[in-house]
């Protein structure tokens, strides 16, 4: 049994999947295997891998006959591998140097963590850079709106993905990965390392760019039920989807206001009864998204100023850092009262 099994599902990615190999080769942990399972590809993908795996027997292709999607493909995966550790890693993704020993050491040392992960660097077009939260709190808490991990960056135990019989959903062709990190909370503790251990590229192919009208659906659909597996809490669903547009910096109607502040006690009085998910993490995020759902909704100076108040928001967006926002509500206020005396 390897220590790592390498997981890479390809679609006709024959200018990216021969990098994607060469950077698990040059890592210094040599005991693996890279299972790539092959979604049947229309393009010369499949013979750059298996001119690879002709000088490299650690490389293990399986070709699927017929094309089913990536979650499909991805659970393909996991039925063969046989690693202590899997490592995802799609296919025009790259391993950064030191990957597999900086993450196998934490993992060494903290057996409790079931699925560590860490930051990307963009590669292509864009300068952006993926750093998400650090803790398991601060992660969980994360969960409840988007995804907390880079899916490339991750390691995971092998027996908590077999323990449990976790898979990614193959009715979701984006987001599948939000959806499995969502099943996989209630079972492990998570972490992710604060340094870039992957190469994270941005192409026109991009899942999340060719089912771009359908991935926020599927975020909203994850992110209903991480109020239920993480808060055992059952928003009913028409609630849910204005709670998660604010929570998305969506578009907000003034009307959506009292029924999310509604929402947003329930949320906060939930939170307490859950210490695992990082209250002081996300409290603040909380109050700071309802600000700018005023903003974004154009919402009365009377309205914001009342929700200041009630909320007494200054004790979680700092006065300081928001005094910008705290003065022009109590000038606006101030101006609108004395042209009514």
């Amino acid at each position: 049994m390897p220590l790592l099994s390498i997981l890479t599902p390809v679609y006709n990615r024959e200018a990216y999947i021969g990098e994607a190999i060469e950077s698990v080769q040059q890592q210094g942990i040599t005991d693996w295997e890279m299972v790539i399972v092959d979604d049947a590809s229309t393009d010369n993908t499949v013979n750059i891998v298996k001119a690879c795996q002709a000088k490299d027997n650690r490389i293990r292709l399986i070709e699927k006959a017929q094309n089913s999607g990536i979650s499909a493909t991805r659970n393909r995966g996991l039925e063969v591998i046989s690693g202590k550790y899997i490592v995802m890693l799609d296919s025009d993704d790259v391993c950064l140097p030191n990957r597999f020993e900086r993450q196998v050491d934490f993992l060494e040392q903290h057996l409790q963590i079931g699925v560590l992960g860490a930051w990307a660097k963009h590669i292509g077009s864009s300068n952006r850079q993926f750093t998400p939260e650090k803790k398991d709190g601060e992660l969980r808490a994360r969960s409840l709106y988007r995804c907390p991990f880079v899916h490339s960056s991750t390691m995971v135990r092998s027996e908590v993905v077999q323990q449990h019989n976790l898979r990614y959903n193959e009715s979701y062709p984006a987001a599948n990965d939000y959806h499995f990190w969502v099943n996989i909370l209630p079972h492990t503790q998570v972490h992710n390392l604060q340094e870039y251990l992957v190469g994270y590229r941005t192409h026109p192919q991009n899942i999340s760019l060719t089912h771009q009208s359908t991935q926020q659906q599927l975020r909203a659909k994850t992110s209903h039920l991480a109020f239920q597996l993480l808060l055992n809490w059952e928003l009913p669903i028409e609630v849910h989807q204005i709670f998660f547009r604010l929570l998305a910096y969506d578009q907000l109607a003034e009307g959506d206001l009292p029924l999310l502040e509604n929402t947003f006690e329930t949320c906060l009085a939930k939170l307490a009864q859950y210490p695992e998910i990082d209250s002081h993490y996300l409290r603040p995020i909380l109050y700071k998204k309802f600000m700018d759902a005023f903003q974004i909704a154009d919402t009365p100076t009377f309205v914001r100023a009342g929700f200041v108040r009630r909320q007494r928001a200054w004790r979680v967006l700092p006065f300081r850092q928001y005094a910008g926002t705290y003065l022009r509500l109590l000038g606006k206020e101030f101006l609108r009262t004395s042209r009514r005396r």
